[in-house]
């Protein structure tokens, strides 16, 4: 630790340097703090080191992972030969179509992704270009908060599909999942957003990662693909249920299975973001 030229590692001197710091109203250093100290100290004696240095190993799995989000229909998440697809709620839609005719005339979208390209809009969660927007009955939105929402339903989808995948799936935790959508790929890889549906799609990816007791801690980053390459999800998102596990069954020598995610959890995180999005949107005209 540097502290006005003082370096030291070992537990002993850090806390008199503590101590040493406040010459008018000295402070003993808490218990805790001691505890602390020497449980890091036993571990890197011992060479115990792994739960503090990121392990810099991801499982990429190409294009066994997936996941995509449609405005009109519902979305889809694919996990080697599993699917998972589902619709949205009434609710969200009939959001989707509010947000779409508060945001306006299609130029200042195209305006907006002219200036993305450009570099001159390069933070997490800022505009977003045509590639990142759909054309819906009542113009054009941002899908980016949805496309971020399904992210999370990828990272529970695979802890249901665990120890199914070819290698058993990621063995640390830690793995790549392929998305069309760029500002959903910016925000998780940078893990900042800067808008408020954005923020709470975050939120929910984040808590997926984190899981309930007993469950292990999950790290997920995002390869940004074309929407063609990502055709199982695409397909699942739209409906084209069908199709989509055709071309599941064509991958996987003829297998291919449907399961379902908890319908209460993706009721639940689609009320959130879709809250957050309609907030976000409120003053809008």
């Amino acid at each position: 630790m540097d502290g006005g030229g003082l370096w030291c590692f070992k537990p002993q001197r850090f806390l008199r340097w503590l101590r040493s710091r406040q010459q008018r109203r000295a402070r003993a250093v808490p218990r805790g703090v001691c505890e602390a100290f020497t449980e890091v100290r036993s571990h890197i004696e011992r060479g115990q080191t792994r739960d503090f240095i990121a392990d810099p190993v991801w499982w990429h799995p190409g294009e066994g992972l997936a996941s995509d989000a449609s405005s009109t229909v519902g979305w889809g998440v694919v996990v080697g030969h599993v699917v998972f697809y589902g619709r949205w709620a009434p609710e969200s839609l009939e959001a989707f179509a509010a947000v779409a005719a508060k945001q306006g005339k299609r130029d200042q979208w195209e305006e907006a992704g002219s200036a993305e390209r450009a570099g001159t809009v390069g933070d997490a969660g800022e505009a977003v270009g045509d590639r990142d927007a759909e054309r819906g009955e009542h113009g054009v939105w941002s899908i980016s908060p949805a496309e971020l929402l399904v992210t999370a339903f990828a990272v529970q989808a695979l802890r249901e599909c665990e120890g199914e995948l070819p290698g058993g799936g990621p063995a640390n935790g830690q793995f790549y999942s392929r998305c069309d959508n760029e500002s959903a790929v910016r925000v998780v890889n940078a893990g900042r957003a800067r808008s408020t549906s954005m923020t709470e799609a975050m939120w929910v990816v984040r808590e997926q990662e984190i899981g309930g007791p007993g469950d292990r801690r999950m790290r997920i980053r995002l390869e940004h693909i074309r929407t063609e390459v990502s055709k199982v999800a695409d397909l699942l998102s739209r409906g084209d249920v069908e199709e989509a596990k055709e071309v599941v069954r064509s991958r996987c020598g003829g297998r291919c299975e449907v399961r379902t995610l908890d319908e209460g959890f993706v009721r639940e995180m689609e009320r959130r973001v879709r809250e957050a999005t309609l907030e976000e949107y409120k003053g809008w005209e």
